[in-house]
């Protein structure tokens, strides 16, 4: 196992405890509280990790692009990607340089994200 797949592993095993769970149900309620509704609209999920928002944003109906720098944590999101789920696409790249129009998307998601870049201002842009 590489070393991004043995954090990414442990990252997804912490949202099965307890307090993981509870979480998860909170920031997910919050955030799509916060989005209003998504049916149909295009939503970039910026730093999207193993793929537990961009799943539950496509569960909601949106359309949705992932992107995430780290191999091990898409691994885990495309595997995530069951059941013909059509409208979560993963993309590895660095939010800093996004590979994307910006009218490609309606809304952008970044949660627990920006700490991670070396440059947040261009990663919001």
């Amino acid at each position: 196992m590489l070393a991004g797949e043995c954090d990414a592993v442990a990252y997804g095993a912490w949202f099965d405890t307890a307090l993981g769970r509870r979480v998860w149900a909170d920031e997910t309620r919050v955030v799509l509280d916060l989005l209003g509704g998504v049916a149909g609209r295009r939503v970039l999920d910026a730093g999207c990790g193993d793929g537990r928002l961009g799943a539950a944003l496509a569960c909601a109906g949106a359309r949705v692009v992932g992107v995430d720098l780290d191999s091990g944590m898409l691994r885990m999101a495309r595997a995530r990607r069951t059941g013909g789920m059509t409208r979560l696409d993963l993309l590895q790249a660095d939010i800093e340089r996004l590979p994307l129009a910006a009218e490609a998307v309606d809304l952008v998601v970044a949660v627990t994200t920006l700490c991670f870049v070396g440059d947040p201002r261009a990663a919001t842009r």
